[in-house]
């Protein structure tokens, strides 16, 4: 409530709308990184079962957790994997267990993340992709985790501004609608 009254009144309801769809953007996003991990969690786990990997199902959850880290999480995943097998005393599950965390982030990294970001964001594919990239780029390790919701929400934001204030959409608490002329 004392967020709103630093907002002039004529302007409560278009804000309080773009914070809501702004909210629901980022609860999709984080719900799309859980959703994820649990897909990745899922198909290492029924991998390492596949190699025999003792405790698959334990590796398979961790792994799916260390999705979560950006950029690192996979490599980490894989570590892990060949780390449990090495200590177990088999070093050759260990590598194939480190090749069923390869062959599950490709998957991941090149279907299954830009497919669900796009789903949950409303970003093309490649645009979830370039964003990663050039997040990456400017920002490390923190651009790569927050550059697709960045830019899904500076998409919103500019096409709330550009049919608004330049087309003259109507403002209304469920977004802009054309006027009738």
């Amino acid at each position: 409530d004392e967020l709103q009254q630093v907002v002039p009144l004529d302007y409560r309801d278009e804000v309080a709308d773009l914070a809501g769809k702004v909210g629901r953007i980022l609860g999709s996003f984080f719900r799309g990184q859980l959703f994820l991990a649990l897909i990745v969690g899922i198909l290492c786990a029924f991998g390492f079962w596949a190699v025999g990997l003792p405790f698959w199902l334990v590796v398979g959850v961790v792994v799916g957790v260390l999705n979560l880290v950006p950029a690192f999480g996979g490599l980490l995943g894989g570590a892990f994997a060949f780390l449990v097998a090495a200590l177990v005393g088999d070093p050759h599950i260990g590598l194939l267990a480190a090749l069923v965390v390869l062959a599950v982030q490709l998957i991941h990294n090149r279907f299954l993340h830009p497919f669900v970001m796009h789903a949950g964001v409303n970003l093309h594919p490649v645009s979830v992709i370039v964003s990663i990239l050039a997040g990456g780029a400017v920002a490390g390790v923190w651009g790569i985790l927050l550059s697709v919701p960045a830019v899904a929400v500076a998409k919103l934001l500019l096409a709330h501004f550009w049919e608004t204030r330049v087309m003259g959409a109507e403002v209304t608490p469920f977004g802009p609608r054309t006027q009738r002329r």
